[in-house]
């Protein structure tokens, strides 16, 4: 979204100890600004319609981490 490279990464690949250690997964990292910057204003879109009581333990999910500079 920001910086020198941005990227897009998505795939099969499910965020827990399974998907990490145990399952066949796919993941494809992508280069685009654009793309990456749609991607996450639908990510924040999705993430602001949330109720925070059903988000999932974070220490049994592994989820990617957005940096942004400001």
């Amino acid at each position: 979204m920001e910086g020198d490279d941005p990227v897009v990464i998505l795939g099969s690949y499910n965020w827990t100890n399974a998907g990490a250690y145990d399952n066949d997964e796919s993941t494809l990292i992508i280069h685009d600004q654009a793309l990456a910057q749609a991607y996450y204003a639908e990510w924040e879109r999705l993430w602001g319609t949330m109720d925070p009581d059903r988000i999932c333990n974070a220490y049994d999910v592994y989820l990617p981490v957005v940096l942004r500079g400001d």
